[in-house]
């Protein structure tokens, strides 16, 4: 998750307030599970180190509606590489949130390229990317930014900042899951690989 998306629940409301939904791809339905606790990452900034882990209870079940997001296996960062953002968020700016999951395709930019939209572009911890009239909205911060790596999804990116709806020239901004990857580990004390074979 992105790091913003949890620190104005800092100061003093429990995690327990916080729920995740799985399952679906549609919110009306389901299974709902209460976060027990989350860690934020100790550098995160206004627009740097965002990104943030939640704690469940009990693990998910991996079912073919419910399977895991593999952590990367390499920076995935090439410029041109093809990618797939989601999100519950509206699908135009002043919009409603949707109730339904949306998806679409984005292309990742050059860090060159992501600099002339945002001159404080950090190339190690972020990613851009975009793809014109389409990306990211309101209500999608913290969502996956994937790309496909054999059967499974590896999640490269998560939704920080810059999201510009359906804008022509502006990109969007990711915090870079790689990056990350001995701090996640560190924090909980697991494995970075990603182990999936499609339920029978």
């Amino acid at each position: 998750n992105s790091a913003h998306c949890c620190v104005c629940r800092q100061k003093g409301e429990k995690p327990t307030k916080i729920t995740i939904k799985y399952g679906s791809a549609t919110l009306r339905q389901g299974t709902r599970m209460q976060v027990m606790g989350y860690y934020i990452h100790e550098d995160f900034g206004r627009q740097l180190n965002d990104i943030a882990i939640l704690l469940l209870p009990v693990p998910v079940n991996v079912t073919q509606k419910s399977r895991p997001i593999c952590l990367p296996e390499s920076p995935s960062d090439v410029p041109g590489t093809r990618a797939i953002v989601t999100g519950w968020g509206t699908v135009k700016k002043d919009g409603k949130v949707s109730l339904d999951l949306g998806s679409t395709s984005q292309v990742l930019w050059s860090p060159e390229r992501c600099r002339v939209s945002f001159p404080g572009f950090d190339p190690q911890r972020q990613i851009c990317a975009k793809v014109a009239n389409t990306g990211p909205c309101k209500g999608d911060s913290g969502g996956p930014l994937m790309i496909r790596n054999g059967v499974n999804f590896e999640v490269v990116g998560i939704v920080s900042h810059g999201s510009s709806c359906d804008t022509l020239a502006r990109p969007e901004v990711y915090t870079k899951v790689w990056h990350f990857l001995p701090w996640i580990k560190k924090a909980l004390s697991a494995d970075s690989t990603c182990k999936y074979k499609k339920p029978q």
